[in-house]
């Protein structure tokens, strides 16, 4: 029992002292230092030392690429008083610059707070920029080295050696790029330094879907490997020497790989083993995580919240704990693999929202190939500075392991047969799981069952469902019972109609000509909120900002009917082009119509009227408005009812006004044209008379919400709710008529 209670004790002790960190952090620790603060949306000037760089090319706002670099920096004075915080930041740079790490440089720009979650379950940028220790964003528009005479710019020899690694690294990346091609450069830049920027996209998510993303985003695996293939190479007695070797050497690796927390972590722990083989100590895997997770929490307690460090972790956790059980089973060339696959399985479905058949398998393959890549190529950079004929030779060797690689990967890659989409699964499973494995899976656990012990292990496993069931109901996802939900895909419109077992709808889905919010944005959206896919999407009209999101999600095969305007009959063959539906999933409406969802969902077609096929071809052929043809849909929900308007105009709002009059009233506007000043009308607001407005905006160089519109529904005593502002939107409709509202950002109402 003893046994038992210790390292519960111990547990919970760790939990405490964890808490109290975190609440410092966040209650004590917030604001930030004022004049950081102060400065947030002003034109600002920044001197700052770069710590690491990254280069890649985006789309720009007209559908061409832009050069953008991407810096953390270390602040040294801001508008030319000393800042004497130790504070970091993350510079957005839409230009190339020759600045590297280590240089001190002059940045003119504006500091900004970083968003925090957009939509329920989401990414959560804010929380992820904090967890690698950086609180605040600096949007550049120059950056230039720093050249004041004013200013004592120290030059000791780490700020030399930050330098002369990058170069190096730098230097050796151009020769592959060289020798092998871009390809093979995107791969060993990632595989080596954990930098996927090079990468083409669908080869990335390949490797994601895989499970075998771990060896683009240098990890312990890499770490590992490295040190096996230096020990394998070490001819002489490991002593002093080479523990000093061994902290110089993967001090410059941590340097290079940019001090990844995955990486850190694999460093001390082999900095551990050292010392253990050094002092003739037992080295214990699960003892040695467990410290180092401890010491990098005591530096950042956010580290915990970080993918990397929590799957970095899980991983050896659950290798120490489930090994020795699969061992009595299997012990053959797969056993590492499942033993880590399995453990990490119910985090992966929850975070990533995927299950890949292949891991198992091609993850032994890629591994090894692993094995061999990264020694290789930190020797080819070695020879590199010696002879660098020979370093081209072996960079060629390096270009068909790469090969090798991507070509496994894309042959057990294959959506629908190896590789699945899944919902994410209730939070309290995922605490349940690792609960179990860690109690009933260690040496006290097991031994539980070898004395049969029932009453105890029946009251530990009490106590694990209690526990799992708290944590759910303190850090679970309660969007879940929502109705109505608008999405925030930034400045654009998506509303989800969540109808339980009747299935979910969608009305618009944002776009972007920068990035695909289908796949990015929507698809984790959906996945981590119950919904496999919708069984239908309403368009409003074909605008990027309503139409291009949705598109994208019928590229993902997750639409299963599409609803819009008969107008867009005569546009037919373009639809199923950029959708991939079949005609008879596309569905045309007019008003007049309506749609069931379920007995007590409906949605019905206000506008626009039904025409002649002429005025559908002179609405294709652009001589209309198409903003004026939007779909004009009346959503009831359990009685209450929820008015979309799409991007119609004032004249258009007064016609509905005069139209339907008093039919019009609805609990929850949508605010048209995303609240522009041109769909401004005093006749239909008082028509509508809405307890709730919502503006569908995000950042915008429109206006968008005009103030004025705004201050109108105020003085109404209407609630206000800006995506931009709020996040997501969520409303409940009770039983007893009441409307609960949730939102991403704030408390709920």
């Amino acid at each position: 029992m003893n046994n038992i209670r210790r390292p519960m004790m111990y547990a919970a002790s760790f939990f405490a002292v964890g808490i109290l960190l975190l609440y410092h952090l966040e209650l004590i620790g917030q604001p930030m230092d004022s004049l950081l603060e102060s400065h947030i949306g002003n034109s600002t000037s920044i001197t700052a030392k770069i710590i690491t760089k990254e280069s890649d090319m985006v789309l720009s706002s007209d559908g061409g690429e832009q050069a953008r670099t991407t810096l953390k920096v270390k602040i040294k004075d801001i508008n030319s008083i000393p800042f004497k915080k130790t504070e970091k930041l993350i510079v957005k740079y839409y230009d190339h610059t020759d600045a590297i790490p280590g240089q001190y440089v002059v940045m003119k720009g504006e500091i900004e707070k970083p968003l925090g979650r957009r939509n329920p379950g989401c990414f959560d940028y804010s929380l992820y920029l904090r967890s690698i220790g950086i609180d605040h964003t600096f949007e550049a528009r120059s950056i230039e080295l720093c050249k004041r005479k004013n200013i004592s710019i120290p030059e000791g020899i780490g700020t030399a050696v930050q330098m002369t690694l990058y170069e190096l690294r730098e230097e050796f990346i151009a020769l592959v790029e060289k020798s092998a091609g871009e390809e093979t450069a995107g791969m060993i830049r990632a595989i080596m330094f954990g930098s996927k920027t090079d990468i083409d996209d669908e080869v990335l998510e390949e490797f994601r879907k895989n499970g075998t993303a771990h060896v683009l985003a240098v990890s312990g695996l890499h770490v590992g490997l490295l040190y096996v293939f230096i020990s394998f190479i070490w001819r002489w007695k490991k002593g002093k020497l080479f523990f000093v070797l061994i902290i110089v050497f993967f001090l410059a690796y941590m340097v290079m790989a940019s001090f990844s927390p995955s990486v850190v972590r694999a460093v001390i722990m082999i900095w551990l083993h050292v010392f253990a083989v050094l002092t003739n100590k037992r080295y214990d895997m699960a003892s040695a995580a467990f410290f180092t997770a401890i010491s990098m929490l005591a530096v950042n307690p956010m580290h915990l919240f970080n993918t990397g460090f929590q799957m970095s972790f899980l991983a050896v956790l659950t290798l120490s704990l489930m090994l020795p059980i699969i061992k009595k089973i299997y012990s053959g060339i797969f056993m590492a693999s499942i033993a880590i696959q399995l453990g990490l399985l119910p985090y992966t479905i929850y975070v990533f929202n995927y299950i890949s058949l292949a891991a198992v398998v091609v993850n032994v393959p890629i591994i090894y190939l692993t094995g061999l890549i990264v020694p290789i190529g930190m020797c080819s950079m070695a020879v590199m500075l010696i002879f660098e004929p020979l370093a081209e030779v072996m960079i060629q060797c390096l270009g068909g392991l790469c090969t090798i690689m991507m070509r496994l990967n894309d042959m057990t890659a294959i959506d629908g047969m190896t590789v699945f989409d899944v919902v994410s699964p209730p939070l309290w499973m995922v605490a349940a799981y690792y609960l179990i494995l860690l109690v009933f899976l260690s040496e006290d656990g097991r031994l539980l069952f070898m004395r049969k012990r029932h009453g105890l292990i029946r009251k530990l496993a009490y106590g694990i469902l209690v526990a799992s069931l708290i944590f759910n109901g303190t850090a679970g996802n309660d969007f879940k019972k929502s109705d109505l939900v608008f999405v925030d895909v930034g400045q654009g419109d998506c509303m989800h109609i969540r109808s339980g077992k009747k299935g979910d709808y969608l009305v618009d889905g944002g776009g972007s000509i920068t990035h695909d919010i289908g796949k990015n944005t929507l698809k984790p959206y959906l996945l981590k909120n119950g919904a496999r896919s919708v069984d239908g999407a309403f368009v409003t009209h074909l605008h990027t900002d309503h139409y291009k999101g949705i598109v994208e999600l019928c590229r993902e095969d997750m639409v299963e009917r599409l609803y819009v305007y008969e107008g867009y009959m005569v546009r037919e063959d373009e639809i199923i082009k950029d959708t991939g539906l079949d005609p008879e999933q596309i569905i045309y409406l007019h008003a007049g119509q309506k749609v069931m969802i379920s007995n007590d969902i409906s949605v019905e077609v206000l506008w626009p009227e039904k025409r002649s096929i002429r005025e559908y071809e002179r609405l294709t052929e652009g001589e209309e408005d198409e903003n004026m043809f939007s779909l004009i849909l009346k959503i009831t929900i359990a009685g209450r009812t929820m008015l979309a308007t799409g991007d119609v105009d004032t004249k258009c709002l007064d016609a509905l006004a005069q139209k339907y009059g008093a039919d019009l009233d609805v609990d929850i506007l949508k605010a048209a044209h995303h609240g522009s000043k041109y769909s401004d009308s005093d006749a239909f607001a008082d028509a509508v008379k809405p307890e709730h407005v919502v503006f569908q905006v995000g950042k915008n160089n429109f206006g968008h919400p005009n103030e004025g519109i705004v201050e109108k529904f105020r003085r109404k005593g209407i609630m206000i709710y800006r995506n931009d502002l709020d996040g997501a939107v969520a409303f409940g409709f009770e039983k007893n008529g009441y409307i609960r509202v949730r939102t991403v950002r704030g408390e709920n109402l």
